[in-house]
């Protein structure tokens, strides 16, 4: 029970990264939203946010990355 209810809020964060992303992208917002299909399983999808957050902002996804790992 508690996968299912860690599988919804993944699922509601990645609906709130993807209307900011309509309002405002960001390198960031697109870098956290990867993360969260990442965490949802959906490797493709969260690959091609972290290119698209590459794009606008070229070295965040590792400096993002090295940064949660040292949390």
């Amino acid at each position: 029970i508690f996968f299912r209810l860690e599988q919804k809020k993944i699922a509601g964060a990645i609906e709130d990264f993807t209307k900011v992303i309509e309002i405002k992208p960001s390198a960031f917002i697109y870098y956290l939203r990867g993360s969260a299909y990442q965490k949802f399983g959906k490797e493709d999808l969260a690959n091609l946010d972290f290119e698209k957050a590459e794009s606008l902002e070229p070295g965040i996804v590792n400096k993002l990355k090295a940064e949660n790992e040292n949390d």
